[in-house]
C-alpha cells in the first residue's frame, strides 16, 4: 500500500462515466470560473490511472467537468486539475471506503445543519406571529383608550362651570351628564362625590 500524495494531471487525459448533463451547466460555469480565478481546485478529485497518461474519475465528477469547462474558457490557466491517482486495482478498495465514510459524515452534517437552520427559521416565524398579534392587541386598547377619553371630553359648545361658582344642583346634573356617558361610574359613586364636595 502506497502513501496517499495529490498528483497534477492534464485535464485532456481524463474521461469520467458520468455524462456531463448530470450536472447544471450555470452550476459548471460558476465552479470554472473560481477555479481559473484561483488556478486550481482545493478539492482534489480521485482518480484511476486506467493506461498511459490516461484516467477514469472514482470521485468527484463535478470537479472533474468544471476543470473541463475552465479548459475549455482558457486552456492554458485550465489545463491541469489536482487529484490522488490510484495507481492500482489492490488500492481501489480502500479509496472507496474512505469516500465513503468521508461522503457520509459530510452528508450527515449538512442535513443537521439544515435541520437546525429549518428550526431557527420557524422559531423566527413564530415570533414574528406573536409580535403581530400583540401590535394588534395594542392597537385594539389604543382605540378603546381613546374612546373612553372621548367619553370624558366636554363639548366644545358647553359653558365651562367652575366648582367653586356652582350651585350643588349644577355639580350634580354636570356629573350624571358625564356619568351617563362612562361605563362603571353609577348614582352611589355620585352621591360620594357630592356629599365629599359639600
Amino acid at each position: 500500500m502506497v502513501k496517499i500524495s495529490p498528483s497534477i494531471v492534464m485535464v485532456e487525459d481524463i474521461s469520467s462515466s458520468l455524462s456531463r448533463t448530470t450536472f447544471s451547466e450555470a452550476d459548471l460555469e460558476k465552479a470554472a470560473q473560481l477555479i481559473l480565478k484561483m488556478e486550481g481546485i482545493i478539492t482534489p478529485i480521485v482518480l484511476q490511472k486506467v493506461g498511459i497518461d490516461s484516467y477514469t474519475v472514482i470521485e468527484g465528477d463535478f470537479e472533474y467537468y468544471a476543470a473541463l469547462r475552465a479548459e475549455e474558457i482558457d486552456p492554458m490557466k485550465g489545463e491541469t486539475i489536482n487529484a490522488y491517482v490510484i495507481k492500482s486495482k489492490k488500492e481501489l478498495p480502500f479509496y472507496q471506503q474512505q469516500i465513503e465514510v468521508f461522503r457520509k459524515q459530510s452528508v450527515s452534517t449538512n442535513n443537521s445543519y439544515t435541520s437546525n437552520n429549518i428550526e431557527i427559521l420557524n422559531a423566527i416565524r413564530d415570533i414574528s406571529i406573536q409580535l403581530s398579534e400583540i401590535d394588534s392587541k395594542q392597537v385594539k386598547q389604543n382605540g378603546e383608550i381613546k374612546a373612553q377619553l372621548k367619553a370624558f371630553s366636554i363639548p366644545k359648545d358647553s359653558t365651562p362651570v367652575s366648582m367653586q361658582s356652582c350651585t350643588k344642583k349644577q355639580l350634580q346634573n354636570k356629573l350624571k351628564e358625564i356619568f351617563s356617558r362612562t361605563k362603571g361610574l353609577g348614582d352611589k359613586t355620585l352621591q360620594k362625590i357630592l356629599d365629599n364636595w359639600s
